[in-house]
């Protein structure tokens, strides 16, 4: 998928685990008669080291905040004190605001240390961004990148509107974050209405109450319903977007702290659609089953907001929550009149219960995680001077988790034994257990594969089978060349993702006994014409080692009703374990990415897919390979149903070939007119020896 746009949706694509199939030799397979066996002697040799690291930011005189020990902190977590830690100290201090008198801290004889080079997410709500705050947001942000951006220190951008995108991935360079940034700006699809209007669906409560001059029943009957309808509605959006905000922090995973999300945001709530009830008086509400069931929503959305703080603990993450409307307030145009106060039993102004449950839950989003709200318009130069001095002097603090409940918030509590430092920490921790922090790394290389070093050289391909009622057939493939590990797990998933959503997806297991088994799955797939990017994943369980790849694919357009030539694939045989549908061999047709050669000792085969259109006359297919030589294959009619298509496939004997450079083609001939060409370009090598054991 390209960089700009890479959806989030690959995070339902967690590989499944199907139930693993061995292939290979058999595990504890007694040794040959004429070979000793190893003595069992009744030992198992284990190693293992598991650490836990809490952030500390340190704020004070340069010459105190860099000669912190281990003895001058106090931690305990869950309650529990935490006697002994490792602490590593990053500090640099920062030249102060000549302009804040504030800011000056006296500077240390000593040469400072080396800083941790940071990593920003910057992340636009956009469901909960008004007009105003969408505009600002831009330009504060354009400042940060120029502030905080270094080479060092990389930035992403990320943008959720209708989807999700990685507008731009982890970079240094500051120019194209710039850029992309513009892109967003001019972007119609980046742009939701849902926050600008909520002063509107609030005035419709309004009305709704003002319905009658007088106490009517019926009138605040209504007015319930459009709240308790709003509100919904509210739940539902923040539910749905702080989801897609806990998945987005994945991205930075296995990246050193500190890392830092800053947000934007206009009308975000951690008690969806609760400032509805505050036109409702206690008693009302007691009475009212519908208006008490809105309190217990309420109070049920904030699972969602406390799924993104506990992310953001278990990643090491800090957020930093901006209020990007600057000073513009939401204002009621029109009260509820008297008598309708009266009835309802409350005359609370909606704005201000509104504004002050999006800066509550800003303030909670940045306290609980460390980091820092900034509201009321404040400019963008300070913001980045706050952003920076949390990471001028960071200390990590590691200690071993044994006895600490794994993947579940717990309280921290840090203080220190002087009174001239000040400190930041965030207010909880979560200790990931394995598999947790497992299922977080393959998210992340389903929704951004090249984000991740490549330790295997995954390959992944498409080789189509027909067309059929609209949609083409293929068969995906995924291939890794093995592992030197006598016994491997492999979790194998892939999606075909177009237009920012995965259109299929598939994942499957299997288990090999014996080193150096390449491993494949298979699984055939249905999807409309056009182009797309096939994100692929392998996980070894025992390793623990994650790869992923994202291949472009662009299958043709049969609207026009002209004649298509199609992609066209090379297929060699080779060796290993093969899985598709369940079922498990130890050979197959293995795909031939462009930029691997053909082996001439093996049989090649070339498969295409072609398409007739919609003339009533004769089209013929002719192939032929180009080499040093040409050779013509057989021509093939294809037949007359309208929009048809069908597979052509060509095979070369092993041998036949030399070690060169070959064009294979597809010619699509009408009479004596060529109406379209495909071609597939390679090189043939000899095959290297296999090494000597």
């Amino acid at each position: 998928m390209q960089q700009a746009s890479r959806a989030l949706f690959a995070a339902s694509l967690v590989v499944l685990l199907l139930g693993a199939t061995s292939v290979g030799a058999p595990r504890n397979a007694p040794p040959p008669d004429d070979e000793p066996g190893p003595r069992e002697i009744g030992l198992e040799e284990r190693a293992g080291t598991r650490l836990a690291q809490l952030d500390i930011t340190v704020l004070g005189p340069a010459e105190a905040i860099t000669q912190l020990t281990a003895d001058d902190f106090r931690i305990s977590i869950n309650l529990r004190k935490i006697p002994e830690f490792q602490l590593d100290r990053f500090c640099t201090p920062r030249e102060p605001d000549r302009k804040d008198k504030k800011a000056e801290v006296e500077t240390s004889d000593a040469a400072p240390l080396a800083g941790p080079a940071a990593s920003y997410l910057f992340y636009f709500d956009q469901p909960f961004l008004t007009m105003e705050g969408r505009l600002r947001s831009l330009g504060v942000a354009r400042t940060l990148v120029d502030r905080l951006v270094t080479d060092n220190s990389p930035g992403m951008i990320v943008s959720n509107a209708r989807e999700t995108h990685i507008i731009q991935p982890l970079t240094s360079d500051r120019e194209l974050l710039k850029s992309k940034l513009r892109q967003i700006e001019n972007d119609r699809e980046q742009w939701l209405m849902y926050a600008q209007l909520e002063n509107q669906r609030v005035q419709d409560v309004v009305d709704a109450f003002n319905w009658d001059t007088g106490i009517n029943a019926t009138a605040l009957h209504g007015a319930i319903s459009m709240a308790r309808l709003y509100q919904k509605e509210e739940l539902w959006f923040t539910d749905r977007n702080f989801r897609r905000l806990a998945i987005t922090l994945g991205q930075l995973v296995d990246l050193k702290s500190p890392k830092a999300l800053i947000y934007f945001g206009d009308t975000v709530r951690s008690n969806p659609g609760e400032h509805y009830l505050s036109f409702f008086g206690k008693g009302m509400r007691q009475r009212e089953p519908s208006l008490s069931a809105m309190a217990l929503d309420a109070m049920t959305g904030s699972l969602a907001f406390d799924h993104v703080i506990n992310e953001a603990s278990a990643q090491g993450i800090r957020i930093y929550a901006i209020e990007a409307r600057g000073l513009a307030s939401p204002i009621d145009s029109e009260r509820v009149r008297p008598l309708a106060v009266t009835s309802a039993g409350s005359a609370a102004t909606s704005s201000r219960v509104r504004i002050t449950d999006t800066h509550n839950t800003l303030n909670d989003m940045a306290a609980e995680t460390g980091g820092r709200s900034f509201l009321h318009g404040i400019r963008a130069g300070r913001i980045a001077d706050r952003i920076l001095d949390d990471s001028s002097c960071v200390y990590l603090m590691s200690f071993d988790p044994e006895g600490l409940p794994e993947d579940e918030p717990l309280p921290v509590r840090v203080s220190l034994d002087r009174d001239d430092v000040d400190l930041r920490v965030r207010g909880r921790i979560v200790i990931q257990s394995e598999s947790a922090r497992r299922t977080s790394e393959i998210l992340r290389a389903f929704s951004s594969p090249n984000s991740i070093p490549d330790p295997f050289g995954i390959k992944t391909g498409l080789v189509p089978t027909g067309f059929r009622n609209g949609s083409y057939s293929a068969l995906l493939q995924i291939s890794v060349p093995g592992s030197p590990l006598h016994e491997t797990t492999w979790d194998l998933g892939g999606s075909l993702v177009a237009d920012h959503k995965v259109r299929s997806k598939a994942s499957g297991r299997l288990s090999t006994s014996a080193p150096n088994v390449p491993v494949i799955f298979e699984h055939e797939m249905s999807f409309k014409p056009g182009a797309y990017e096939i994100v692929a994943v392998a996980h070894e369980a025992r390793s623990g080692l994650v790869a992923s790849s994202e291949t472009k694919i662009d299958w043709p357009q049969l609207k026009g009703g002209d004649p298509r030539v199609g992609p066209i694939v090379v297929l060699q045989p080779a060796a290993g374990a093969f899985l598709r549908e369940g079922n498990t061999r130890g050979s197959g047709s293995l795909f031939v990415p462009e930029s691997d050669p053909v082996f001439t000792s093996r049989p090649t085969a070339f498969v295409g897919i072609v398409c007739r259109g919609k003339g009533r006359e004769a089209v013929w297919a002719e192939r032929r390979l180009v080499g040093d030589k040409v050779h013509e294959f057989p021509a093939q009619e294809l037949e007359v149903d309208e929009q048809s298509c069908a597979q052509v496939r060509d095979v070369i004997p092993s041998n036949t070939l030399m070690p060169g450079y070959y064009r294979y083609e597809i010619r699509l001939r009408q009479n004596e007119s060529v109406l379209e060409v495909g071609q597939r370009e390679f090189v043939a090598l000899d095959e290297p020896a296999a090494p000597s054991p």
